[in-house]
């Protein structure tokens, strides 16, 4: 879970040994460091960067901060991975009073190449509808 603050909390779950705990950067920092963040893969429309898996703490925690609404594509490999990133979704989600954004799973795509994607959507609060937020 990421606070609003941006802090890394390690709850001791799967999602803890596959993704690499939080860095304290901006959404403009991650764009302009896609050598680190990115895979060197785009999407087919090109306007999407594909991000590694491991630094999704980072990135949510940077769109939380800054209250951004993105489409973030994450290259997965396999299931463990899957599991790891909804896993620390819905803890980040479980805590929407103290973060500015919600984290909504959009699909898991496969491109042209192979390469396999889990899409998620991050939502400031603000733009939410009540109705949207999933209940506990």
């Amino acid at each position: 879970m990421v606070s609003c603050k941006g802090k890394d909390k390690i709850l001791g779950t799967s999602s803890n040994s596959i993704l690499l705990p939080a860095e304290d950067v901006t959404v403009d920092y991650i764009g302009k460091n896609l050598d680190k963040y990115g895979t060197g893969k785009e999407t087919s429309n090109k306007v999407f960067k594909i991000l590694q898996l491991k630094y999704a703490k980072t990135i949510f925690g940077a769109l939380n901060k800054e209250s951004k609404k993105a489409t973030i594509y994450f290259q997965v490999e396999n299931q463990e991975k899957i599991d790891a990133v909804n896993e620390y979704m819905e803890e980040f989600n479980e805590h929407l009073e103290e973060n500015n954004i919600y984290i909504e799973f959009a699909k898991i795509l496969e491109l042209k190449d192979g390469t396999e994607c889990i899409i998620f959507n991050s939502i400031p609060k603000k733009y939410l509808l009540k109705s949207r937020i999933p209940k506990k």
